[in-house]
């Protein structure tokens, strides 16, 4: 009888890196190793951050955007009016006009309520108004400024007047615990309730004598010595001060101060670009192609939750070990709960269920403290006085179409007036409702064909099949044996790793054909025990707990609805006992919310991306962002005396073991952040679905599994050392080969060892032979072959310059910068480039250390006025003009300079006659410049002593060294530096430095470029 061998590829998924392994399994027994290798790739995200490579980019063209709006209304404006006269064309006469100390904007804005101004002043008066346009809300309510229904406008005004009214008690109580502690009060810069409470205080002196208008107002205080920019103001001051000018003004120029010119100028300076519609982004339905997913906030994908919820739900009665489904007739009440309800809790959950007291649910510890209700349903019922619920069909749908998309507030009020009949208050109410964000995962269509059998009885999986709905893995699809490209999936990190999965399996399926059989790993542990279960849920029922007694607190600190922030911000001060852990004071809970407190990361954030509640501690915010700053507790105080009494006041504390372990940490652990495991969780997710249209068997195993399995098999020290090698890339090769050696049969036996709670899967007395003989010395014998293969860059893509702008000095043949008084380096104060300032400045920090620096600087100028000094021009390190991108202005003269940003490749170079190498590093900018021109990106290949060019990502081999070495950084610095790593090796300690030309660690070592493909083999490359 003839044996049937098949093949099964395994993967590893990682966010920046694919290790894969091939095995030949006959009779569905495995047999050998076919091949196996790593891929690695860049992360989408910054190296410190988790930030997307994009965002700061971005935000840069949005500033850019921003700006340029500005200056478009500001244009716009001046030509409109210069056209009607209202200010000169003239270049000198605009000059005088907007330099002239007569002409003060502020005194114009005073003067043009009483007196008769020149046309050009009127006009410089109604410029200003452009350049300060004042804040504006972007709640919903602040939208409704433009409705033309009287009473509604008077419940706009009232509801406005509200949140300007909790705005002041929560300043008041700010500035109260203030001034307690004899402490001056600062507003936090992002808090709306401060910012409305300071414009709220400044409308109450509108409207007096001698302050008609914001305008005349702030000329009174300037005229007293107060600065007009160092306030918040609102929108409306401006809307009102113009009315009031252009009114004033129109009775000595009715001619030329026409009504439709008025319209056209108020357009000009207060027209707000409405909020980009984000419609485009929305993800497509999974069942019903084409569609749209529908919105969470739809009172249909509430109720399919709930549903879901419902369907999912068991009990378990106390006493019992067994869990319960519920009854139709149970369902059927909690279902039509729900769809009343807000929420409802667990204990009236059984009470309405008519079950005992002490009843556990199967979610209390996945949902929380109680189950959602249709949140749309509840909220529209009560703001349209249980209207919505008298309509049905296509009206209902109409309605809250309405209410969903329209943006304009006032153009929904005026429908829901007209179309809907609703009362002024109702439609108010309804245009302020504040829907939940977000898409459902199917469409609307979809949702209401599954619904019906869902409130049949049926759950989800089998409601879709009743509807006629097949998942993706259930579908039949035409088989292909190369995978398409890959979906957008708006995540970056998550696109970059399907994109690798793409072309290593097609490159995979292109040289040993399609396997038999795909098994991925997940991201996630193993099927839980009873005791673990157990764990958890006390874990869980524990921090609802703490959150609770946090609220409660809170409440009592005048804190009505407090903010996650807030709640732990209140557990850290009860788990410290109210103590700083590095200065030992005490924080009293009157000034925990204060700006005096900061929430710290004991391990830097930026460097170990922790962001969980076991990696924050308490601290007073002058000791750490004078002393701890972006550092261990050890690097900044480790030798010091402040090391051991800091060790003993954490130990007091009530924190957990981790936690205090981390503030004795002399060094930041390499471990795999949280959103790297989220990442990689979703990237398995995905990539699951992505590998069926290839018609092979695509199954799971699980990271604890592999684990398990590679421990047993001894495969943990194949790559050398005691334990798994993270510092080889080749561990994710082993991790693969465990993956694909992983079938059901052994899977499903290792689950069931998972949940023993006597040992588990580390206990000793299961028996797991080896796949085949002689197996452990035969995976060391290929693995050691393996060469991993890298990602090359060689797209023009990176930051072309850095963002610091420098001026050049013809005389002092030097780069000047200028930086802030406060950031100055002892070093940097003699580079003061004003002799007089710089003399100040060393005098004040010879006075007073670097902490003299941070405080006021003045300066008397020659009018003997006092003006403030906060930055100054120093002479750069920097000399070497080469390394700066110059910008040329209209007449071709260049007025700043930028460092160049990153390097795109180097031209190597080696002398026939003697041997000697050279190598150009060329910019990116260099590069883009050129491609902008349609000039070929890379010069020199035609020169007779070209050898190679070399990109970040390229393989080079070293003399005297028999590994394939990977480029890691390329520099312009004379000489060259360029770093190089051992492909294999992920550890920087195994990294080299090329220096110079020649020498033992210069460029003349490099003798000869590879090329390593995406499978690890390696060929020749030029």
């Amino acid at each position: 009888m003839s044996s049937h061998k098949t093949q099964v590829l395994g993967l590893d998924l990682g966010t920046n890196s694919i290790g894969w392994a091939l095995i030949e399994e006959t009779d569905g027994e495995p047999t050998g190793l076919v091949d196996l290798g790593v891929r690695v790739f860049q992360m989408a995200i910054e190296d410190k951050t988790p930030t997307p490579k994009n965002a700061k980019r971005r935000q840069a063209r949005g500033a850019r955007r921003l700006t340029k709006r500005r200056k478009m209304r500001r244009i716009q404006l001046t030509n409109l009016l210069q056209k009607h006269g209202l200010l000169p064309t003239d270049v000198e006469a605009s000059g005088a006009l907007f330099h002239d100390h007569n002409h003060h904007p502020y005194e114009l804005r005073a003067r043009a309520l009483d007196e008769k101004l020149h046309p050009h002043e009127i006009g410089r008066a109604l410029f200003h108004l452009n350049q300060r346009r004042g804040y504006q809300s972007n709640r919903r309510s602040s939208r409704l400024d433009q409705v033309e229904d009287p009473e509604v406008k008077a419940l706009v005004l009232r509801g406005e007047q509200e949140a300007v009214e909790k705005a002041r008690e929560k300043e008041a109580r700010a500035k109260a615990k203030s001034l307690e502690k004899g402490v001056e009060y600062k507003p936090k810069e992002d808090d709306d309730s401060a910012v409305l409470a300071e414009i709220e205080e400044l409308r109450e002196r509108l409207g007096k004598p001698g302050a008609r208008t914001l305008g005349e107002l702030l000329c009174h205080e300037l005229r007293n010595g107060a600065r007009a920019r160092a306030r918040h103001t609102d929108r409306q001051m401006y809307k009102e001060e113009f009315e009031a000018i252009w009114s004033a003004q129109q009775n000595h120029y009715p001619n030329l101060l026409t009504d439709g010119l008025r319209a056209e100028a108020f357009e000009t300076i207060f027209f707000q670009r409405p909020l980009r519609t984000q419609g485009g982004n929305k993800g497509k339905c999974e069942f019903e192609t084409g569609r749209a997913r529908c919105a969470k906030a739809h009172p249909d994908a509430q109720l399919i939750r709930i549903l879901q919820d419902v369907a999912h739900l068991t009990y378990q009665l106390p006493g019992s070990h067994e869990f319960v489904p519920l009854t139709n007739e149970q369902r059927q009440k909690l279902t039509q709960t729900l769809h009343e309800q807000q929420s409802i809790t667990w204990s009236k959950v059984a009470t309405l269920l008519q079950l005992p007291r002490g009843t556990a649910f199967n979610l209390e510890s996945s949902v929380g403290e109680k189950l959602v209700g249709n949140l749309t349903h509840y909220e529209l019922q009560k703001r349209s006085n249980c209207k919505w619920s008298t309509y049905s069909g296509k009206n209902r749908d109409d309605l809250i179409t309405d209410i969903l998309t329209i943006n304009k507030k006032d153009a929904l009020v005026r429908r829901l007036r007209t179309r809907w009949g609703f009362t002024p208050q109702e439609a108010y109410d309804l245009a302020t409702y504040e829907p939940l964000g977000g898409t459902a995962s199917l469409s609307l269509k979809a949702i209401r064909k599954i619904m019906p059998h869902m409130e049949a009885g049926k759950n989800y999986p089998d409601a879709c099949q009743e509807a006629k709905y097949l998942r993706a893995d259930q579908r039949e699809s035409k088989k292909v044996e190369r995978l398409p490209a890959s979906p957008d999936l708006r995540n970056p990190v998550v696109n970059r790793a399907l994109a690798e999965v793409r072309h290593l399996v097609n490159a995979i399926v292109a040289a040993y054909g399609v396997p038999e059989r795909v098994t991925v790993e997940m991201a996630r542990d193993l099927s839980l025990s009873k005791k673990d279960k157990e764990k958890l849920d006390k874990q869980n029922k524990a921090n609802r707990q703490s959150n609770d007694e946090a609220r409660e607190k809170l409440m009592e600190q005048k804190i009505e609805q407090p903010s996650r922030d807030d709640l732990i911000k209140f557990r850290l001060w009860k788990e410290c006992e109210g103590v700083c852990p590095y200065t030992g004071n005490a924080i009293p809970i009157e000034k925990l919310f204060t700006l005096d407190i900061d929430v710290e990361h004991i391990l830097p954030y930026s460097r170990s991306l922790d962001d969980s509640f076991n990696n924050k501690t308490l601290c007073y915010a002058n000791e750490n962002r004078n002393v701890k700053l972006n550092r261990t507790p050890w690097e900044a105080y480790g030798g010091t005396d402040k090391w051991e009494p800091m060790l003993e006041r954490v130990q007091k504390f009530k924190g957990s073991r981790h936690k205090k372990k981390l503030f004795a940490l002399q060094e930041i652990p390499d471990g795999f952040s949280h959103r790297q495991l989220n990442d990689t969780r979703y990237i398995s997710r995905q990539v699951i679905g992505y590998l069926h249209v290839l018609g092979c068997d695509v199954q799971v195993t699980k990271g604890e599994a592999t684990a398990a399995l590679r421990h047993r098999w001894g495969l943990e020290t194949v790559l050398g050392g005691e334990g798994k090698n993270r510092d080889d890339h080749r561990h994710h090769a082993v991790d693969a080969l465990v993956v694909a050696l992983t079938s059901r049969s052994l899977f499903q036996k290792i689950t069931r060892l998972s949940q023993d709670k006597v040992g588990g899967l580390w206990r000793g007395d299961w028996e797991l032979p080896d796949p085949w003989k002689d197996f452990r010395n035969n995976v060391m014998g290929r693995t050691a072959n393996v060469v991993v293969s890298h990602q090359i860059n060689r797209r023009i893509s990176g930051a072309l310059h850095q963002e610091t702008a420098y001026g050049w000095s013809e005389t002092a043949k030097k780069f000047v910068v200028r930086k802030p008084i406060s950031g100055l380096k002892p070093a940097e104060i003699e580079r003061i480039r004003d002799a007089r300032i710089q003399g100040l400045v060393q005098q004040r920090y010879d006075e007073k250390g670097e902490a003299g620096l941070r405080e006021p600087f003045f300066i008397t100028n020659k009018h003997g006025q006092e003006k403030p000094v906060r930055s100054v021009r120093t002479y750069s390190y920097y000399v070497d003009p080469t390394k700066h991108a110059g910008v040329v202005d209209e007449l071709g003269r260049t007025y700043k300079y930028y460092l160049l940003g990153s390097n795109h490749h180097a031209v190597v170079f080696r002398d026939k006659d003697t041997g000697k190498s050279d190598a150009q590093v060329v910019s990116t900018l260099d590069v883009a410049r050129r491609a902008s021109k349609g000039l070929p990106v890379r010069q020199g290949a035609d020169s007779k002593d070209f050898v190679f060019f070399l990109h970040a990502g390229d393989t080079v081999l070293i003399d005297g060294d028999h590994r394939p070495h990977v480029v890691k950084m390329l520099s312009q610095a004379k000489p060259l530096i360029m770093k190089l790593q051992p492909c294999n090796m992920a550890d920087e300690e195994s990294s080299m430095v090329i220096k110079g030309v020649s020498g033992a660690k210069g460029l003349d070592r490099v003798v000869a470029k590879v090329r390593v493909d995406r499978l690890g083999r390696v060929w020749p490359d030029r």
